[in-house]
């Protein structure tokens, strides 16, 4: 039997039993009399739950009494939570031993994670090979893994010599707690998580035969359990009402916590920062549990109002959110820009919540609707455009003196790359594969002192792409050779980072820009364009296949091409995408700039 370890699947809530809705005889009762139970008390402006544990509970619990935020200054709200709580505690005081369908809602709940787990794997599957016998298909394989684990429920033999590592496992990766586990349950315990890997063996079968219908049913049932556990939202317990947490102090802790887990990079703490300050402009230093859905109405509304980049504005830099709204500025945040920052915020609340320092999160589904099409926010360049950019003064007049103006915009323009992934190119990011093929390769990897230097958008921009055989005959790896014949490590030295402008690609998107507008070029085009001009040639001729998308770096929306093989060869890419682009341009005169071939040629 195969036994998936179970501490790679993060941990599970431990006892999330879910709270009863209905009301207990003793609310009732107190409904009817007109006065509130002993359990529940107002404190300032909110009802609060209490239980106050016997001697013997208190000895064996190590403390004397529960307490419970309601989070609602209404008692008729107040009393369902507070009496479905006290019912529920009693009713665990009684018998803390898990039952069959608590049982069963864990173990589909490790089930689940590990699918999920499965469709995150993205390497190939292969035959299973044993010597002197035909290989194993992968079908084969869980079909047989299958079949091994039906024989092992309620087997007396295999719980002897397999029942205790199973527990450990469970226990280990909080599963089941210790304490949970009973000689009256532990057999039911080890017997479903042995159906739980048969099933799990079945689903793979299926997804490898394409069926995706067989897995529908536990996922709904995970479903089904997560919608009733949220039927009443009960709150942290504690000892004590937890105390005021400025807003300011929680993104600090919230900054530090994703910088800590690795869940941001160093250099784009400041973009999320700025936009969780937003929340502290508008709102003030209040207690982050008092904002409210209507609070969050009111960020949203004043967003809509302020100008893009007051933080760096000479006009607006230093003032208030009233002094701003007093301008009343012609040009304001975009609905993207807004939607963007509400957001940030939602996930600073979500955090809090997963975190138990908050209940709910007053920011969700704020969000614009956003009626205007991507593809008419941004206009990809005509073969005019891009003739009149390429035969300016700028490039066939060497009116830059810096390598990265002239490049930059030409790798942009035959390899559909972001800006800031051609500006932080490294010497050693440009090769050839072993099939002789030059790529650039797209990473984030550290510098040679091991800091980051590099940054990605997302995991599907980590990626290979050929050279264009025209950036090659304008003289693009003689000045690689230049470059590295005079000790540089990166590509474009004389781009800089600094503390305010933390991106390469600044200065020459800006050229770019300016360009754009003295040569007036009609539509919204900027230096992005030339990415949307790539994508726009091979669109218009059909061809947003799958290598298209590997080189462009999206990801590929089919779940068998996105999870199953190797990725493209970059000789592939080479022929089926980059080699495919002509703009005609008059190499002639690009080749005798001197960041190409220059005197060289």
């Amino acid at each position: 039997m195969q036994l998936t370890p179970i501490s790679s699947l993060g941990t599970t809530p431990k006892n999330p039993h879910v709270v009863s809705s209905c009301r207990s005889k003793r609310l009732a009762r107190s409904e009817r009399m007109g006065y509130t139970p002993s359990y529940l008390y107002l404190r300032g402006s909110l009802y609060y739950f209490r239980y106050a544990f016997s001697d013997v509970e208190k000895a064996e619990i190590g403390r004397s009494e529960i307490r419970i935020s309601l989070r609602t200054g209404y008692r008729r709200e107040a009393q369902p939570l507070a009496s479905a709580l006290y019912t529920e505690i009693q009713h665990l005081m009684k018998d803390s031993m898990l039952d069959y369908m608590e049982i069963r809602r864990r173990m589909n709940e490790v089930l689940c994670r590990l699918l999920e787990q499965d469709s995150r794997d993205t390497s190939p599957r292969v035959n299973y090979e044993i010597e002197g016998m035909e290989p194993i298909t992968p079908v084969g394989v869980a079909n047989a893994y299958a079949m091994m684990n039906q024989f092992s429920i309620n087997s007396p033999e295999f719980r002897e010599n397999h029942g205790s590592r199973i527990m450990i496992e469970l226990i280990r990766s909080g599963v089941v707690d210790l304490q949970e586990v009973t000689p009256e349950n532990i057999h039911v315990i080890i017997n479903e998580y042995i159906k739980i890997q048969q099933t799990y063996q079945k689903v793979i079968q299926h997804r490898l035969e394409g069926d995706h219908s067989f897995e529908a049913p536990i996922f709904a049932e995970r479903a089904a359990n997560q919608q009733a556990q949220k039927s009443i939202v009960v709150q942290e317990v504690e000892a004590e009402a937890k105390p005021n947490t400025p807003v300011s102090e929680f993104i600090r802790k919230y900054v530090q916590t994703k910088i800590k887990d690795g869940n941001w990079r160093v250099n784009g703490v400041e973009t999320h920062e700025n936009r969780l300050t937003s929340l502290l402009d508008i709102l003030g230093d209040v207690d982050i549990h008092s904002i409210t859905r209507e609070d969050m109405r009111e960020v949203r509304d004043t967003l809509r109002k302020l100008p893009p980049n007051r933080q760096r504005s000479k006009e607006y830099k230093g003032k208030k959110i009233d002094e701003l709204l007093e301008m009343n500025p012609d040009k304001v945040l975009s609905v993207k820009t807004v939607n963007m920052t509400l957001e940030a915020i939602s996930s600073l609340f979500e955090w809090g919540i997963r975190e138990g320092e908050l209940s709910t999160n007053p920011a969700k589904g704020l969000q614009l609707k956003d009626t205007r099409q991507a593809i008419t926010l941004r206009d990809p360049f005509s073969l005019e455009d891009i003739q009149a950019i390429f035969s300016s003064p700028y490039f066939i007049e060497d009116k830059y003196n810096n390598a990265g103006y002239f490049w930059i915009p030409l790798i942009a323009l035959y390899s559909g790359m972001r800006l800031e992934e051609i500006a932080q190119l490294y010497l050693e990011d440009i090769y050839q594969d072993d099939d002789g093929v030059w790529v650039f390769d797209i990473n984030d990897n550290l510098d040679r002192t091991g800091k980051p230097d590099k940054q990605v958008k997302n995991i599907n921009a980590k990626r290979l792409v050929p050279l264009h055989h025209d950036l090659i005959k304008i003289g693009l790896l003689k000045y690689y050779d230049r470059m590295s014949s005079i000790g540089e490590s990166r590509l474009f030295p004389m781009l800089n980072k600094t503390e305010k402008v933390k991106k390469y690609g600044k200065q020459p998107g800006k050229k770019i820009g300016d360009l754009v507008k003295s040569l007036g070029l009609t539509g919204k085009k900027s230096f992005h364009s030339f990415r949307h001009t790539f994508s726009d040639y091979f669109k218009q001729r059909g061809e947003h296949t799958d290598v298209f998308r590997q080189v462009y770096g999206h990801d590929i929306p089919e779940l068998a091409g996105k999870q199953y093989g190797s990725k493209f060869p970059p000789q592939k890419c080479l022929d089926e995408v980059v080699s495919k682009l002509n703009f005609n341009l008059n190499f002639g005169q690009l080749r005798k700039s001197k960041h190409a071939l220059g005197h060289d040629e």
